[in-house]
């Protein structure tokens, strides 16, 4: 299992984080959000950063470019990716950093297998999160019925 902590905002979060067995720290790249990480932390700042821990920069529906500057600019080692971003492009960016590729899981049935086929061989990880009741993108905090995921045939299980 991985643990990744998102939203943070300050540098002393991250070097917080790295002596505590946190495999990946989220960085907000979505200008929607409250904990959108530009203007609280320096691209200098994260730069010059030596942890074990995972920079990962979350996006939202962002075009490539803004994708590929914000991982030189912020030296991201991860980019989890929470819209609607096609496997081609989810291939692109696993050829600079590792790939995660995140899933709303709604109410209803839903076929994991089907859901995530074409992600299989171009991203590092997968995660999945229960869909907002307004259609927002992005993590809701509530759980969804975790059992769908153990019928799932997908890599899921090694």
């Amino acid at each position: 299992m991985n643990i990744k902590v998102c939203g943070i905002t300050q540098l002393k979060q991250l070097q917080q984080l790295d002596g505590l067995n946190i495999d990946f720290a989220g960085l907000i790249f979505y200008k929607d959000s409250p904990r959108y990480v530009d203007g609280k932390m320096t691209k200098e700042e994260l730069q010059s950063t030596d942890f074990d821990i995972k920079k990962t920069g979350v996006f939202v529906d962002a075009e490539m470019i803004d994708i590929l500057d914000a991982i030189d600019d912020y030296g991201l080692d991860v980019v989890q990716l929470h819209g609607d971003e096609s496997p081609e492009m989810c291939q692109d960016l696993s050829e600079e950093v590792e790939v995660i590729k995140s899933f709303s899981i709604g109410d209803g049935k839903v076929d994991i297998d089907e859901l995530v086929a074409g992600y299989d061989d171009v991203c590092d990880y997968y995660l999945f999160d229960t869909a907002s009741k307004d259609g927002t993108k992005g993590g809701t905090g509530k759980k969804f019925d975790w059992k769908i995921l153990a019928k799932a045939k997908s890599r899921l299980h090694g």
